[in-house]
Order: C-alpha cells, then sequence, then structure tokens
C-alpha cells in the first residue's frame, strides 16, 4: 500500500470529529481553552470549600 491509500482511511475516520469542531465554529485551539476553564471552574468550585473548611478549622484549634 503507499501512503495516499492509507491516508484515505485516516481521512473518512476523522471526518466526524473534525466536522463537529468546525460546525462549532471552534478550533481545535478554542476547544483546549475551553476545556481548561470548565477544568478550572471544577476544580475552583470543588477545592475551594474543602480549604475553607481546612482553614477555619485550624483557625479553632490554633485559639483553644
Amino acid at each position: 500500500m503507499t501512503p495516499n491509500e492509507d491516508f484515505g482511511p485516516a481521512v473518512v475516520k476523522a471526518t466526524p470529529a473534525v466536522g463537529g469542531w468546525v460546525l462549532s465554529g471552534l478550533t481545535l485551539n478554542d476547544w483546549v481553552a475551553v476545556a481548561t476553564l470548565l477544568y478550572l471552574a471544577l476544580q475552583i468550585v470543588l477545592l475551594v470549600p474543602r480549604y475553607l473548611r481546612w482553614w477555619r478549622g485550624k483557625e479553632k484549634n490554633d485559639g483553644k
């Protein structure tokens, strides 16, 4: 098989994923930025309350 014969099936397999990105109007760089922002927001929502409880608990223990 020549490299060109291998290229066709790979393009067909990647078409739905690439088409979804293009149809939504976002490039791969945009998707990475969106995923990063969602990850950061999730970390903030989940970790900040935990750290606040820890800090408040430590503050109470310092007074004893």
